[in-house]
């Protein structure tokens, strides 16, 4: 098996819309959902909340549960997951992941970034 996802139609760019009626991190149970990353847009910097939450319409940052993990402690973030954002490397994703670095002092922790056709499993905004 390629890895690719036979559903996606392969044309130029690696931009695909959201699509609610696919997979996404939405969808996932609560239960999946490690932590949650808050932004104090004051000082661009994130902290971390383990309160667990109902709430799927917060406008946080979610730490998710990686069903396909490559090594230990590896696992999803996903930027504002209501917000529905295809898998594209934006900006606030960019920071984010920066802001997230910045709250651990471990030199071994990675944040990476794949598209959808760089073998990205899901069309849903996300960094591992």
């Amino acid at each position: 098996s390629s890895g690719i996802n036979a559903e996606w139609p392969l044309r130029p760019g690696t931009q695909m819309q959201f699509q609610a009626e696919q997979f996404n991190f939405n969808k996932i149970p609560q239960s999946e959902v490690v932590c949650r990353l808050v932004r104090n847009d004051a000082v661009s910097i994130c902290s971390v909340s383990c309160e667990a939450s109902d709430d799927v319409t917060s406008d946080v940052h979610q730490i998710i549960i990686n069903n396909c993990p490559l090594s230990k402690g590896h696992v999803l973030l996903v930027p504002r997951p209501s917000k529905c954002f295809n898998q594209v490397l934006t900006q606030e994703a960019l920071e984010i992941g920066i802001s997230y670095l910045l709250l651990y002092s471990n030199p071994n922790l990675r944040v990476v970034f794949n598209s959808v056709k760089a073998f990205a499993s899901v069309n849903h905004l996300h960094l591992q």
